[in-house]
């Protein structure tokens, strides 16, 4: 956190490599974190491996991705291959208006509950409906939306990635893997709950270091909105998760980092 004084006497305190955080009525300090995930110090340690209370800190404003991991994943600046953005469900939308607000609701839903009236008003930019509530209309193009595969406001789209993987941040030494099927439980849960990820345990090589990946692949793109492990039984007095990452990929090729779950590192449990 120091450095010297710029007169050369004394130490003073390094802004470049501080962050402050307010959690409550409680200001804490921590080392700042690149957006790639390392220690802004001559250590050069990756968020997973700093103690458990500043990883909580490190991650406070989400994900941190980058060299040598994959990229965070960003909706709003990610390019995306138009093959690719017809697996997410990114139909046409169309734009309603009631008590002068204005939501959406995609091309297929709108025809279903809208039918004759949307075949008349179709060269309309934005069709007003009157004497509707804009509220149910909120309300109904959310509920559509999310029974899609889609949320948030209107019916904003959330991206429907094929591949999904969980990394066990704790590097991986001995020649047989720490966490592996026959010890700890992994599930891929899409937002429809049907669907069933085929899964493959491996070993991941970034930076210098090989940690356990266990990686799920959907039939179809589907949005998971859930990771689920859980140490067996058998094992759960001599095992435990270290910290997670989970990873998620349009193509099995390209991936993009997409959560980062404190836990224990390994210097905090021995």
């Amino acid at each position: 956190f120091m450095k010297q004084h710029e007169d050369g006497i004394g130490l003073m305190l390094c802004a470049d490599h501080v962050r402050w955080t307010i959690a409550g009525d409680k200001l804490f300090r921590a080392r700042r974190v690149h957006k790639r995930g390392v220690v802004a110090d001559v250590t050069g340690a990756s968020w997973w491996s700093l103690p458990l209370k500043t990883q909580h800190i490190a991650l406070a404003n989400g994900p941190l991705g980058g060299p040598p991991g994959p990229a965070v994943f960003d909706w709003e600046s990610t390019k995306v291959a138009p093959s690719v953005a017809d697996a997410l469900g990114t139909s046409k939308q169309i734009r309603f208006q009631a008590e002068g607000k204005d939501f959406q609701l995609s091309e297929e839903d709108a025809r279903h509950f809208f039918g004759s009236f949307l075949e008349d008003s179709a060269a309309e930019s934005c069709l007003e409906l009157p004497d509707r509530k804009a509220c149910f209309f909120t309300l109904l193009a959310d509920f559509l939306a999310a029974g899609a595969g889609r949320v948030g406001d209107g019916g904003a789209c959330t991206p429907r990635f094929q591949g999904y993987r969980c990394i066990f941040h704790e590097p991986h030494l001995d020649e047989q893997p720490k966490w592996q099927e026959s010890n700890t439980e992994v599930k891929f849960v899409p937002s429809n709950g049907d669907a069933v990820a085929s899964k493959l345990w491996g070993v991941l090589e970034e930076g210098g270091k090989r940690f356990v990946v266990c990686e799920g692949k959907f039939p179809e793109p589907a949005p998971c909105m859930e990771v689920s492990l859980a140490i067996m039984p058998d094992a759960i007095e001599h095992l435990s998760l270290p910290p997670l990452r989970v990873d998620a990929s349009f193509d099995g090729a390209c991936w993009y980092t997409v959560l980062c779950q404190p836990m224990l590192p390994v210097d905090e449990k021995l």
